[in-house]
């Protein structure tokens, strides 16, 4: 009784407290390819046939605040395509149906053989809210992705799911996150491959430098973040183009604007700039010329479709790809394998 209180009382205070997310540095054992899709708004599942579900069923776990008690709890197990080539994402999904104030989240690992790798429970993986333990309250469908856990100073991969266990078939443990003998079993299917991928949402693992293939000398600086106003949470972009005119002059285009957090594609507003000073404080000219759309197909390649009739340069689409590889702000193209040879 004392050990399930006290357990209580300390996942209470971690939920409380550890809110600050990890970056795909720090979290380098991440079994999919970073922010390769976006969990969805927890009142519009995805269609379920974009996913193969393993488990729908009422599971009972560990009432919050009455941890003697369970609550029935409404569970989806299921994984979808990434949109990264060969790659999925395991997803769980839960939901409180009795009049339990709320639940502890419960303990996962992939049993492959007779060993248990441990998993994790995270929100949206390149916003904030990232690490998700502790307890879930109120209704509605809490959605949470299924990632790989190790220790920040990793001295062994023995425990570390790679992304071929990940993708392969496994047993899912789901053990109580307060009670050993409260524990379930559900199999996991290997990912075939056929499953239609969520979105790629546009986040800083985008940030870099672009250029589109063929077009020498030229190409766009895009920058992404996360900006928090009255508004919530919102993704903010910043766009420019170094380009040339149909006499051969420079061009310098720029474009600047918000996007919900899990959204794959921006509408911009371009900007022709001209008229500044060297090193000075004076702001440039800024002429509308046109507008575009740019979309994220997958961490190396965005698509961007433009209208520049105001420069007489006509529309089309075209493929941006990375000038070099790059890492910002935590978010890394590379795979697994790499980031963990990079600590």
């Amino acid at each position: 009784m004392f050990n399930k209180l006290f357990l209580a009382g300390l996942a209470a205070l971690i939920t409380q407290t550890v809110l600050a997310n990890e970056n795909f540095v720090t979290q380098s054992t991440t079994p999919y390819p970073p922010a390769c899709m976006s969990t969805g708004d927890s009142d519009n599942l995805t269609p379920s046939d974009t996913r193969r579900v393993y488990a729908s069923d009422i599971i009972k776990f560990s009432a919050w605040q009455d941890s003697d008690v369970t609550a029935n709890v409404e569970v989806e197990i299921y994984r979808r395509g990434c949109s990264d080539p060969d790659r999925s994402v395991l997803f769980f999904s839960a939901q409180k149906i009795d009049s339990a104030e709320g639940f502890y989240l419960p303990r996962l690992f992939a049993k492959i053989g007779e060993d248990l790798y441990p998993l994790r429970l995270v929100n949206e993986p390149n916003s904030f809210e990232q690490n998700q333990n502790g307890f879930v309250e109120g209704t509605g469908f809490n959605e949470y992705i299924l990632d790989g856990v190790a220790a920040s100073a990793i001295e062994s991969t023995a425990n570390i799911i790679t992304p071929d266990q990940y993708n392969a078939a496994f047993t899912l443990v789901i053990r109580d996150a307060l009670d050993d003998n409260i524990e379930y079993e559900v199999g996991i299917d290997a990912f075939s491959g056929l499953l239609k991928p969520r979105k790629f949402p546009m986040n800083g693992r985008l940030s870099g430098v672009w250029v589109v293939e063929g077009a020498r000398d030229q190409g766009f600086v895009i920058a992404f973040n996360e900006f928090v106003d009255s508004n919530g949470v919102r993704g903010q972009m910043f766009l420019s183009w170094y380009t040339y005119n149909t006499d051969g002059s420079t061009l310098w285009l720029v474009a600047n604007t918000f996007h919900d957090i899990p959204e794959d594609s921006v509408d911009l507003n371009m900007e022709l700039v001209e008229n500044g000073e060297f090193l000075t404080s004076k702001q440039a000219e800024r002429t509308p010329v046109g507008n575009a759309t740019l979309t994220a197909e997958n961490c190396n390649e965005l698509t961007f479709e433009y209208n520049l009739d105001g420069l007489g340069l006509g529309s089309g689409t075209i493929t941006l790809v990375r000038a070099f590889s790059v890492e910002t702000a935590g978010f890394a193209c590379r795979d697994q394998a790499a980031r963990i040879d990079a600590l």
